[in-house]
């Protein structure tokens, strides 16, 4: 959606690219208050409303989501709380202006990395369909941009003692190339506009195309055995995992790099949407009764 405002609160937000390309001050959070912030409820409320679609009236949810494995077990009661209740909004998406009462009638918070264990283990349809998986002790590394999640299952039991959050991630590599560059070739972009000189693996500079392939290669390696040092501390008997995926946008990204430093890994193939494909096959296993 290129031009999409909402309104919560009496008060109006810019939303996604519009937000980028329009406003003077973005708002975002990945602090351990977040839930409890305004750009949680606009994201969220947000995503409602456009799964309402075009239209006035009441629409009713139920809602399966995560939350980081460091802040599950403190804030999954109070997220809870503040989702399970009706919201009133107005959604302005061009030239459709709709107000709407979001209802969430029920709601289930899991860890977040569970998301893409249960996108493996379950149908479309929430059935098992892959029954080994039920009884493994399973460690997921979920990589994003700016932090990632280790967790374990064992027998599909959260273990908290061995799950934690870190903000090593795929901007680690990014910092990495963009202080590179800095000392190079004088170039300072932030990190959010390195990503096509990434990706590309090249950049022009006074007209000539710069190969960059072994820096990125280097800064994702580095990036990657960091992340297998966090987790050989954390997973001491590392040996004992039956399955390790490796998911998230960042693990899409740095997954070729774990050769070196792990044996028993599996890349999860669309990695950046597991877990939320994931939430969606929990949801149908869990709220098969149609809302009431």
């Amino acid at each position: 959606m290129k031009n999409l405002i909402i309104e919560v609160d009496n008060e109006k937000f810019f939303v996604g690219d519009l937000a980028i390309r329009q406003s003077e001050l973005m708002q975002s959070t990945i602090s351990e208050k977040r839930i409890e912030s305004i750009e949680n409820k606009v994201l969220f409320l947000t995503g409602f409303a456009l799964l309402d679609g075009v239209g006035t009236g009441v629409s009713k949810f139920n809602l399966v989501t995560g939350l980081p494995v460091d802040e599950y077990l403190q804030f999954k009661e109070l997220l809870t709380e503040k989702l399970i209740k009706d919201h009133v909004i107005r959604l302005i998406d061009g030239t459709k202006n709709d107000n709407k009462l979001i209802q969430i009638k029920r709601c289930k918070v899991i860890p977040q990395p569970f998301g893409t264990l249960f996108n493996m283990l379950l149908d479309d349809y929430g059935n098992i369909q892959d029954k080994e998986l039920v009884g493994l002790n399973i460690g997921v590394i979920d990589i994003g941009f700016r932090t990632s999640d280790y967790a374990v299952a064992n027998k599909l039991e959260f273990v908290d003692r061995l799950s934690s959050s870190s903000t090593t991630a795929l901007s680690t590599a990014y910092r990495i190339i963009g202080r590179k560059l800095k000392e190079a070739y004088d170039i300072n972009k932030p990190i959010h506009q390195l990503e096509d000189m990434i990706r590309n693996r090249s950049f022009t500079y006074n007209g000539k195309d710069i190969d960059i392939t072994d820096l990125v290669n280097k800064a994702f390696s580095l990036t990657a055995g960091n992340i297998v040092s966090e987790i050989n501390t954390l997973w001491p008997d590392i040996w004992e995992m039956d399955k390790i995926f490796i998911t998230g946008g960042g693990g899409l990204a740095l997954g070729d790099y774990f050769k070196k430093y792990l044996d028993n890994y599996i890349v999860v193939p669309g990695g950046q949407f597991s877990n939320v494909e994931g939430y969606q096959k929990v949801c149908n296993r869990s709220f098969k009764r149609v809302i009431e």
